[in-house]
């Protein structure tokens, strides 16, 4: 989960659970743009059959960055035949239209540089990235 940055919404994914023999993805992979007043959905974004592991807003709040996993990872881990560089993948979301405005593949740590034009992140290999983040559609988000 992830709050924006002015605190009006609250990004959560939707769906999925512990169970005694392992994480249970939920058949429901939206992420949920909640609005905080009123404790309703303001938006649903669809995030492609991946099982959402990370929310982050970008620090202006126009755009959302979603880290994935396929939704056979868990059972690809446990069989010993992943490489999480090649499955785990970012989404950049533009809150506005709810388009995914650019996909990355292999990261864990997720930042934006404090100009909000780049996005910094990093997978399994000690190799940092930054890549220029795509501009969100206007210049103020309200999902």
């Amino acid at each position: 989960m992830a709050f924006s940055p002015d605190g009006k919404y609250l990004a959560s994914r939707a769906g999925g659970a512990w169970k005694p023999s392992g994480y249970r993805p939920s058949d429901d992979r939206r992420i949920i743009l909640w609005d905080v007043e009123s404790g309703r959905p303001a938006r649903y974004l669809t995030a492609d059959g991946d099982t959402i592991s990370r929310l982050v807003f970008t620090p202006d709040g126009t755009r959302l960055i979603s880290y994935c996993k396929p939704v056979t990872y868990f059972e690809q881990v446990r069989q010993g035949k992943v490489n999480p560089g090649e499955v785990l993948k970012l989404a950049i979301w533009d809150l506005h239209t709810g388009e995914v405005l650019q996909r990355l593949a292999g990261d864990i740590a997720i930042s934006c540089t404090s100009d909000i034009q780049h996005l910094i992140y990093c997978g399994v290999e000690p190799v940092l990235r930054a890549v220029k983040l795509p501009a969100p559609s206007r210049a103020a988000a309200s999902p």
